[in-house]
């Protein structure tokens, strides 16, 4: 049942929150910064919401619940069924959305918040939960097939294999670019993307090389860590890539494409 609280109850919390581009109105009844949130909200507010709103009378459409802000008193907000309830006189209707009520911005967030936003998270709450990704993850790893190891005999579809696995393996890089243009037949030059650790070296792209036994046969595997805003960098200025390295001809693979 959604928790009623008492129209004349001020002293709580509201944050329009909008995760991946949906809206959530998110009532609290503890100021959100005691959770360590820094983003805008709005505090004394009451909330009138009626449980009986959800209900879902036989031969009636199904509710449209929507959040209203009285005219009289900014402050006040109502929930009402539908948007043709809504008093007009007396209510302004916003923008549809989610309407959620919690104690407070941590319960809301370990709910409802997946991914948490990183710039209304703590720190250490943060890197808590790309280990919970790391390890969900690495799980699910031992259950997904990888592709059969390729012969050898074309250069690209090593390439492409390695790029996969590295993917697989490491959750963090979302993107992975390869440049064969120029390249030697026994070399692979690789550009991954991540965003989870800076790059220490932002002026300075150097490729890390090993070798790697692929079908039989070893090849020269070249990688370079950036993050997007080093990758954007080099798309526009390419003359920042390694010696002898060229956008001619570029594969790519995201991450889920």
């Amino acid at each position: 049942m959604i928790p009623v609280f008492p129209k004349q109850g001020s002293g709580m919390f509201l944050v329009k929150h909008n995760p991946f581009g949906f809206t959530n109105y998110v009532f609290t009844g503890i100021d959100p910064r005691e959770d360590g949130f820094h983003g805008k909200f709005e505090d004394g507010v009451s909330l009138d919401y009626n449980p009986n709103v959800h209900k879902w009378d036989q031969g009636k459409p199904r509710p449209e619940l929507t959040l209203s802000r009285s005219r009289i008193n900014s402050k006040e907000y109502k929930v009402f069924q539908y948007p043709t309830s809504v008093n007009l006189d007396e209510f302004e209707p916003l923008p549809a959305g989610n309407i959620y009520v919690f104690h407070s911005w941590e319960e809301y967030t370990k709910l409802k918040q997946i991914p948490p936003d990183p710039d209304e998270t703590k720190t250490e709450e943060w890197f808590d939960y790309l280990d919970r990704v790391d390890e969900v993850s690495r799980k699910r790893r031992t259950r997904v097939d990888t592709e059969k190891e390729p012969d050898g005999s074309n250069r690209d579809e090593v390439a492409h294999w390695l790029a996969k696995g590295h993917m697989l393996v490491d959750t963090a890089i979302r993107e992975v670019l390869y440049l064969p243009a120029d390249a030697e037949s026994d070399e692979i030059r690789l550009i991954e993307t991540s965003d989870r650790f800076p790059n220490p070296n932002d002026d300075r792209i150097e490729p890390f090389e090993s070798r790697q036994f692929v079908g039989g046969k070893s090849f020269r595997l070249k990688i370079v860590d950036v993050n997007s805003e080093q990758l954007t960098r080099l798309i526009h200025q390419p003359k920042l890539l390694p010696k002898g390295w060229s956008f001619n001809n570029k594969l790519g693979w995201k991450r889920g494409g």
